[in-house]
């Protein structure tokens, strides 16, 4: 998850490990405490919104320590509008051209692409990584496999080159080689990253036919 979607309180997952809990502390990184007192701390992209039967494990047992509590937040959940991540975009691209513009021009229209086989939603398909002033890009959506929410599963972090990082979990078989890099967060994501040219010769298609495949199996929920 995006670190700025998350609050004090919320329910959250590691997919991985199982464990959830509540967040108590929200920095850098992301302190869970289950219901038994014990706490993990996790990176906010190896964390979920927890399915709704633990979600209701959780009521009216929510316990947030006074002094984490008091002050002002660390982090809070920001709210966008579908024009204000049109706007960032748009900031996005002009920033890019800035330094690379055939860049920023290839990027304009694979995004133009990208958004034809997606469902040009702001704010539920696709989103600005509003948390990171550092890594700063377009986000895809997609929802849960294990709840109703809408989470992270793609992130396009290109610049001079084509950079994305896919979750793991979401890329069929057929389509794993088209993202040699796989050490990415933890094991958690893979990755592809050329230059434009290369990206557009072939594996660009590829890449729009993988988002049509798995994009499929969700239209018309709750978009």
């Amino acid at each position: 998850m995006d670190i700025e979607r998350i609050k004090k309180g919320d329910i959250l997952i590691n997919p991985k490990t199982g464990f959830y809990g509540y967040a108590t502390r929200i920095g850098r990184f992301v302190t869970l405490r289950a219901l038994n007192g014990d706490e993990m701390t996790f990176d906010s992209a190896f964390l979920d919104p927890a399915p709704q039967d633990k979600v209701a494990e959780h009521a009216g047992k929510i316990r947030i320590d006074p002094d984490v509590q008091t002050g002002a937040p660390i982090s809070q959940k920001a709210e966008h509008s579908p024009e204000e991540a049109r706007s960032a975009l748009e900031k996005f691209i002009s920033d890019m051209a800035t330094e690379h513009p055939d860049s920023a021009k290839n990027f304009k229209s694979f995004w133009a692409e990208l958004m034809a086989a997606l469902n040009d939603k702001p704010g539920k398909t696709w989103d600005m990584r509003w948390g990171s002033k550092d890594n700063f890009c377009p986000l895809l959506m997609a929802p849960s496999k294990r709840t109703n929410n809408w989470v992270i599963w793609a992130y396009l972090l290109g610049w001079e080159k084509v950079y994305i990082e896919m979750r793991t979990e979401y890329i069929p078989g057929e389509y794993l080689d088209l993202f040699p890099l796989t050490d990415r967060m933890r094991g958690t994501t893979r990755a592809l990253k050329m230059y434009w040219p290369e990206f557009n010769a072939g594996p660009k298609t590829r890449f729009l036919q993988l988002i049509r495949a798995v994009s499929s199996k969700w239209q018309g929920a709750s978009i």
